[in-house]
C-alpha cells in the first residue's frame, strides 16, 4: 500500500504510522495496526502530537490492552478525547489508570466528569450508570465511592422517571 511505501520512506514517523495503524485496524488487518501503533504511539507522544495518539487511541480502544502505556500519555489523551466529546473514549482512557492505581484521585475525578457529563448533558442515564459502576467497583477511595453511589442513584432515578436529566 501507498501508506506502507511512505512508511518505508520516511519511517519512523507518526503521522504515517498512526494513519497506516488505522487503514490496517479498519481493513481488519489487526495484528499490523497494533505493530504500526505501538511504534506510532510514543512518537506521538515524543512530538507533542497528543491528538493523533487520541484519534489512534479512540481507533483501537477495544483492544487498549494490547498497549504498554504510560500513565502521563493515558492522561493526556483522555484530556484530548474529554475535550472532543468523545466521552466513552475518555472514559476508557480514564479507567485504564483506575485499573492500574484504584486511589489516583485525577483520573477518578475524570471518570466522575465524564459520568456526570453523560448523565447531564447527553440524558444517557444508562451509559453514566457504567461508569459510576465501574468506580464503585475499582475506586480506592472512600470519599469518591459515595459520589458513584449518588451518580448512580441519580442514573436510576433518571431511567425510572424517563425524564431528560440535563438542562
Amino acid at each position: 500500500s501507498k501508506l506502507a511505501e511512505l512508511n518505508q520512506k520516511f519511517a519512523p514517523n507518526a503521522y504515517v504510522l498512526q494513519s497506516l495503524a488505522v487503514c490496517l485496524h479498519r481493513t481488519g488487518h489487526t495484528d499490523q495496526a497494533f505493530k504500526a501503533a505501538r511504534m506510532a504511539f510514543p512518537l506521538c507522544f515524543e512530538h507533542g502530537l497528543v491528538s493523533l495518539a487520541a484519534a489512534m487511541f479512540y481507533e483501537l480502544r477495544a483492544n487498549l490492552h494490547r498497549f504498554d502505556l504510560k500513565k502521563e500519555d493515558v492522561y493526556a489523551v483522555a484530556g484530548v478525547l474529554h475535550k472532543a466529546d468523545e466521552l466513552a473514549a475518555a472514559a476508557k482512557a480514564y479507567s485504564l489508570v483506575v485499573h492500574a492505581d484504584p486511589e489516583d484521585f485525577g483520573a477518578i475525578k475524570g471518570l466522575v466528569d465524564v459520568a456526570d457529563r453523560i448523565l447531564q448533558e447527553k440524558n444517557k442515564p444508562e451509559a453514566a450508570l457504567k461508569v459510576y459502576m465501574f468506580l464503585l467497583e475499582h475506586c480506592g477511595d472512600t470519599a469518591m465511592t459515595e459520589v458513584a453511589r449518588d451518580g448512580i442513584e441519580r442514573c436510576r432515578n433518571a431511567v425510572e422517571e424517563g425524564q431528560p436529566v440535563g438542562g
